[in-house]
């Protein structure tokens, strides 16, 4: 940044030229300095896919008709898809689904899932689409940079598998596993961190990983009730 004298007659100079930029300075000063350059945070290639599927499903919701948005504002009243709750014991269906954002939020929640697995985006809810059970118990443990996570019974549907990492630094708060199962277990030695890049877990040993499983029907994109969280330290 530089300061210049002008001539009583030019007064002072603002506005840009080229790659300068001219301004008034707080004592009636010209001040000249390079234009500043504008970065921009590359995305990763999850986010960008998010974003996509996001800017996909609100221009999808924004064409449907009077009619079919009420359907699924009508399915969302009703509870489609809304999660149980078994903190009673009995597995018994809580308040109308109001707490997705009515039924443009029951089309984005849906839909979201359905592209995620491969799928087509639905124009209505699923006729007598259920949710689907959730994963039942599992155990999950490391061993040489590998997460194996092991459930009771195999998957019949997509298990999403999300986790927490407790780290600092370049470590990312949290990922998404996904893998193919096999006989109920799923081994996975990566994630996927800034940029796209897999990040291995042998990078982060000694930070501790927050695992959540949940069942995802790809016709549907209903969600089964997450399970329980499991606590691992990488190793």
């Amino acid at each position: 940044m530089a300061r210049v004298t002008t001539s009583p007659t030019i007064g002072v100079i603002s506005g840009k030229l080229g790659g300068v930029v001219f301004r008034k300075g707080k004592n009636g000063t010209q001040i000249m300095q390079t234009k500043p350059t504008s970065v921009t945070q590359p995305h990763s290639t999850r986010q960008a896919v998010q974003r996509a599927h996001f800017a996909l499903i609100t221009k999808a919701w924004n064409g449907l008709t009077v009619v079919e948005q009420t359907v699924w504002s009508t399915a969302a009243a009703n509870g489609y898809g809304k999660r149980l709750d078994s903190s009673s014991g009995a597995m018994a269906l809580i308040k109308p689904n109001t707490g997705r954002g009515g039924g443009k939020g029951l089309f984005m929640y849906c839909n979201i899932h359905v592209l995620e697995n491969g799928g087509t985006l639905l124009t209505a809810p699923v006729a007598g689409a259920q949710i689907p059970a959730d994963p039942g118990r599992y155990t999950a443990a490391f061993a040489t940079g590998t997460l194996t996570i092991t459930v009771t019974t195999p998957p019949t549907t997509p298990l999403i598998v999300t986790a927490w990492i407790k780290g600092t630094g370049k470590t990312p708060h949290k990922v998404r596993l996904m893998g193919t199962w096999t006989a109920g277990v799923l081994a996975v030695t990566s994630f996927q961190g800034a940029k796209g890049v897999p990040v291995n877990f042998s990078s982060i040993v000694g930070s501790q990983l927050y695992i959540q499983l949940e069942t995802i029907d790809p016709g549907s994109g209903l969600a089964s009730n997450a399970s329980n969280t499991t606590v691992v330290t990488v190793a």
